[in-house]
């Protein structure tokens, strides 16, 4: 299809008032199964190409999807903060990857988050392999919006050329994962149990919870890989809190949180000049380095 292209629907938008909040209230889908390949132009996803304002509960995904901005459930999520969509008791049992020489962001429940937009996931699960040239996540390939993640487990492999996160390939914005666990092996170039990548500009806690995936590093990366229990690429301001790492990670920077931690000043715009930090409070390493 070359459009915006979803299992059940291409593209779901609720238009609100001004200043009008919208918490889920838009478009609802509820126990609907995908069972076909999905191929669209821009945005793919297994239920949804794209979605704002909209909630999708107890739905599944078993087909394939192929191309930029892919995700098991939704492609991506626009809108602001006043649009929050909400993804409950979902799961994606299919192969996300693009076409042939094509990067993007890939995740096995959401392709992409834009700017500003607005998401609750909660009670997920992917299952299926997430592969992509760029940014591939277990959970969401990539977002530059408000992300909220609980209870929620990923036990695909994520395989992004460049970085891959249990979670998610890169974190642009505000993430906060809490209560949930990765168990999928992480097979790209730089790996983190949750995050692959963050930006200077990203607030990202992650609470409560546990990685023990494999690791998998090829060959022609292994003297330039940097991997962590957390996160591959930290930069940010960071919290760590209640987490336990049990997977064993290797690679030329190493760590059982973090593979490397930027820690420097950069300029942001809006917020001038940000130092990237992190904290980390009550946690454990069980894996070997």
């Amino acid at each position: 299809i070359d459009s915006l292209a979803g299992g059940i629907v291409g593209w779901s938008k609720r238009r609100l008032a001004k200043n009008e909040l919208d918490v889920g209230h838009g478009a609802v889908i509820r126990d609907c199964r995908n069972f076909g390949g999905v191929s669209g132009y821009g945005y793919s996803g297994g239920i949804v190409g794209v979605a704002s304002a909209t909630t999708i509960l107890d739905s599944r995904n078993e087909g394939w999807i192929q191309h930029f901005g892919n995700g098991g459930i939704v492609g991506r999520i626009v809108g602001d903060s006043t649009q929050v969509s909400v993804i409950n008791n979902c799961v994606n049992n299919g192969e996300i990857y693009p076409p042939s020489g094509r990067a993007g962001y890939s995740g096995g429940i959401i392709g992409y988050v834009a700017s500003g937009a607005n998401v609750r996931i909660s009670k997920s699960v992917n299952n299926g392999l997430i592969k992509t040239s760029s940014y591939a996540g277990g959970i969401i390939g990539g977002s530059a919006g408000f992300v909220d993640i609980g209870y929620t487990e990923n036990k695909g492999v994520v395989a992004g050329e460049l970085y891959s996160g249990g979670f998610v390939g890169r974190a642009e914005k505000l993430l906060d994962i809490y209560n949930s666990k990765n168990k999928g092996e992480l097979a790209g170039k730089h790996n983190g149990g949750f995050v692959g990548y963050s930006d200077t500009v990203g607030i990202v806690s992650i609470r409560a919870s546990v990685n023990e995936s494999l690791f998998t590093v090829s060959k022609s990366f292994k003297d330039s890989t940097r991997n962590g229990g957390v996160a591959a690429i930290g930069m940010g301001e960071w919290t760590v809190e209640d987490f336990v790492n049990k997977s064993d990670i290797s690679g030329m920077y190493a760590g059982g949180f973090f593979g490397w931690f930027r820690s420097f000043e950069s300029y942001t715009g809006g917020k001038g000049w940000v130092k990237s930090s992190f904290k980390i409070r009550n946690s454990i390493n069980e894996g070997n380095i």
